[in-house]
């Protein structure tokens, strides 16, 4: 005799049909259909290609039409119960619509839904949808940082700071030049995002297991009533290649990273060594045994996401190795990109939030941006226009006069022209007889930046003209993710539309 089975996992998983017993208790909670917080990532999408899937195939006369408007009624009907509670009541499954239905309309009708689909195709339509919609939520909160940003930037083209390379003072920058290249490759980041939400938004729907169906399934009639732009056009592919998943997981893994190094500045800025930046107290802890603690927190939670997902990548990339037909990546990598996303969300949100409140210490910047010889480079190219001796001899002599003046204790603007001389004649070269002026202007880092007028250099003028092209670059970005949100709105609105018309 079968084993009872009081609360079956699926309609098609149940004791006295191929199998015996029921599903071990354990492993239904655990994998199949798995826990609640990783099912109900996926269930908006079943839900939605469960109406699709409804009402495709009554227009296809596929099924008998008063069987699929009695479907279709009972699929508003979960809505109106609460859709998620609904499905999580009978296990929270990929066919989860299928067996409330069946408790309600019996498998005479319930058992109309799932015809020319396999489980295959529900979990790619599954994945897609949600890593989509996962992909466009990302897609925005970048888009915000973007602007934040450059509104930031744009206070600041004339905010000296020191640049590092190394951890050490390497040249002068401006606070504005430094925060437009975060935005730079955030640019990139909502690249990548908008190019594999493509990849995403091509529909599964119909491939079934691998070869697709005998019945005649109108594919193109689902796909666009789920919102999607293309079709995946091999069946097989459709089903076992789930590259897109991981290309989105390494985006936002790339998108973690960057986010995590600008809170690493901000985080090290802040402290009273560098004193170049303040936090609000709204996102800064003390200590319990400290009093005099302020601790930077909304940092410290922002890289240890970026932790969080890169973790997560790991794991996605080990699953990689399975052979390619196996179903353990096509349940686990959707749960660990799930994870990823809701870790990269509050990073953002609290990314922006930093930014747009932080306190800049401009006195403390400026007076660092030219200390530790941080303007030694044009010291070098100042002996190159001046003696004409070539640019390695005019460096070495530099590294001399640098070496020498820490010997001394000497800083740079008590730098003279006869200690120059000085350090030419150690290496062998004839006086340069530098006038003081030309000396001072050599080092002076405000005459750095502004001597830096290069096609993405950090003067003024050609600071101010780059963040105006990012501007644009922007709206247009975000005028793509407008578009991109408003064609899945009308998708939705036909889906609908076209169930009212089925009920008529």
């Amino acid at each position: 005799m079968p084993t009872e089975e009081r609360e079956p996992v699926d309609v098609f998983r149940r004791s006295g049909g191929r199998l015996r017993e029921a599903l071990d208790p354990d492993l239904k909670r655990e994998f199949y259909p798995g826990p609640w917080e990783h099912m109900r990532h996926e269930l908006v999408a079943i839900h939605a290609f469960d109406k699709a899937h409804c009402l495709m195939p009554g227009e296809e006369g596929i099924i008998p039409r008063d069987i699929g408007r009695q479907l279709l009624r009972g699929l508003r009907e979960m809505e109106q119960h609460d859709m998620l509670e609904a499905r999580r009541s009978v296990g929270a499954s990929h066919h989860s619509g299928e067996l409330w239905l069946t408790q309600r309309l019996g498998e005479a009708v319930a058992g109309w839904l799932h015809v020319g689909r396999s489980s295959g195709d529900l979990g790619a339509v599954a994945w897609s949808i949600t890593a989509r919609a996962k992909v466009v939520d990302v897609w925005e909160r970048v888009l915000a940082l973007r602007a934040a940003l450059l509104r930031l930037a744009s206070e600041h083209t004339d905010t000296l700071m020191p640049g590092y390379s190394g951890a050490q003072h390497a040249q002068p920058i401006t606070f504005g030049f430094y925060l437009h290249s975060w935005e730079e490759a955030l640019g990139r980041d909502t690249e990548r995002l908008e190019q594999v939400f493509r990849r995403l938004n091509r529909s599964p729907a119909g491939a079934a297991i691998m070869t697709g169906s005998d019945f005649p399934l109108n594919r193109h009639r689902v796909g666009d009533l789920l919102g999607y732009g293309e079709l995946r056009t091999n069946c097989h592919d459709a089903i076992f290649h789930w590259d897109p998943l991981v290309e989105t997981a390494s985006g936002l893994t790339l998108l973690m990273a960057n986010v995590s190094r600008i809170a690493d500045d901000f985080h090290l800025w802040a402290t009273h060594e560098f004193a170049m930046a303040d936090l609000p107290d709204r996102y800064c802890i003390t200590s319990s045994i400290m009093p005099q603690k302020k601790n930077p927190w909304s940092t410290v939670f922002i890289r240890g996401q970026s932790a969080r997902v890169q973790g997560r990548m790991g794991s996605i990339l080990a699953m990689t190795r399975t052979r390619q037909d196996e179903f353990d990546p096509h349940v686990i990598v959707p749960w660990e990109l799930w994870e990823m996303a809701e870790a990269v969300l509050p990073a953002l949100d609290f990314t922006v939030g930093t930014l747009t409140t932080l306190r800049v210490n401009r006195a403390r910047m400026e007076e660092q941006a030219g200390a530790h010889w941080a303007t030694a480079t044009d010291l070098a190219a100042t002996l190159v226009r001046k003696a004409g001796v070539p640019w390695r001899t005019a460096h070495q002599i530099t590294a001399v006069i640098v070496r020498v003046a820490h010997e001394r204790n000497i800083r740079p603007g008590e730098l003279t022209s006869a200690m120059i001389d000085e350090a030419a004649s150690a290496y062998g070269a004839p006086a340069i007889g530098l006038d003081d002026d030309t000396l001072r202007r050599a080092l002076d880092p405000r005459e750095f930046i502004a001597r830096r007028r290069t096609v993405g250099g950090p003067a003024s003028e050609t600071l101010r003209h780059q963040l105006s092209v990012s501007e644009r670059v922007l709206h247009r970005d975000q005028a793509a993710r407008s578009d991109v949100t408003r064609r899945l709105e009308e998708a939705a609105r036909r889906l609908e539309s076209g169930i009212d018309a089925a009920l008529a």
